[in-house]
């Protein structure tokens, strides 16, 4: 992930854990870049990246836990 203003690494997001039988996959996400906390960059890599994981993987859900610091 990158933030909004520069290309600059900010966290990362990935799916998996994929259960290919029950076609879910776990969403782990990470913004290890406090000053970008609170700018809805995770909901954007979110939505742009689960259209995308359904269609190429096939996946009925995604499961996202967060935990709040």
């Amino acid at each position: 992930m990158s933030g909004k203003k520069n290309d600059e690494h900010i966290g990362n997001i990935k799916i998996g854990a994929i259960k290919n039988n029950h076609r879910v996959g776990s969403v782990s996400l990470f913004i290890g870049d406090k000053k970008s906390w609170g700018q809805g960059l995770a909901s954007q890599a979110i939505q742009t990246n689960t259209a995308l994981w359904v269609d190429l993987k096939r996946l009925y859900s995604l499961l996202l836990v967060f935990y709040i610091e």
